[in-house]
């Protein structure tokens, strides 16, 4: 049985929450620093090392209560490649997702978020082997079927996917593209474990594709009986015609 090899390292980094938005190893995300702390902590990034934490505000927490830091103490290390001044002011950010990290610490400092961190490399030799192969199979046939029941299909999506042989990055890469919960890809991002990835990610693409089909048969109802209207309007104006033209 092939295993994963799991690398930790500290380091400290300015944070930018986001919402909505969860950031992945391996992957480019572009985003707008939502406000002048989040800026500020873009700026502090790249006048250092260019690296900074992104993770994303976590909906769930008791809002009765007044949270510091209501993140998740999960996110992604990344790197910036670039920032833009947009005409509104606002700064947009493209940056590259390196790897995984958990928050041992959030604190303020000079106007913006800052964490200590310890970052979670992950490899997993010979792409996991048998094990590995089998995982990526069943995530490409559960991809494929969810993907056919979105209003329109991406066949370039699809052919990326088909690329990926890694388990875990492809996991990674399905929750950031397919899945639609915020909530759902954070799970998928806490999961260190590739193997443990894969099958989380399966068991959400199952629950998705039976919502999505009970969504499809709604749609055809809803069309159906729509078209159904649209005729018997139309014979009913063809009646009234008739009966003008007969006096």
């Amino acid at each position: 049985m092939s295993a994963y090899i799991e690398k930790a390292e500290p380091v400290t980094l300015p944070v930018i929450a986001l919402r909505g938005t969860v950031a992945f190893p391996k992957m480019t995300i572009n985003f707008e620093a939502g406000d002048e702390s989040a800026a500020t902590a873009a700026k502090a990034a790249a006048a250092s090392s260019s690296f900074l934490f992104l993770t994303s505000y976590n909906e769930y927490l008791d809002n009765s209560e007044e949270i510091e830091f209501p993140f998740y103490r999960f996110g992604t290390v990344v790197r910036i490649k670039q920032m833009i001044r947009t005409p509104e002011g606002q700064t947009r950010i493209i940056a590259e997702g390196m790897v995984r990290a958990t928050v041992s610490r959030y604190r303020t400092i000079l106007g913006y978020t800052e964490a200590d961190l310890i970052c979670k490399h992950v490899n997993l030799p010979d792409n996991g082997g048998v094990r590995g192969e089998a995982a990526v199979s069943e995530m490409l046939r559960a991809a494929e079927k969810n993907m056919r029941l979105l209003p329109a299909e991406s066949s370039d999506l699809l052919n990326t996917i088909r690329t990926i042989k890694d388990p875990g990055a492809l996991a990674d890469f399905i929750a950031a593209h397919i899945l639609v919960r915020p909530i759902d890809k954070q799970a998928i991002l806490e999961c260190i474990d590739p193997f443990a990835r894969a099958e989380i990610l399966l068991s959400i693409l199952a629950e998705e594709a039976v919502v999505m089909e009970e969504e499809s048969l709604i749609r055809k109802r809803v069309s159906a009986r729509m078209n159904r209207h649209q005729k018997e309007y139309y014979l009913r104006e063809q009646i009234k015609v008739i009966q003008e033209e007969l006096g």
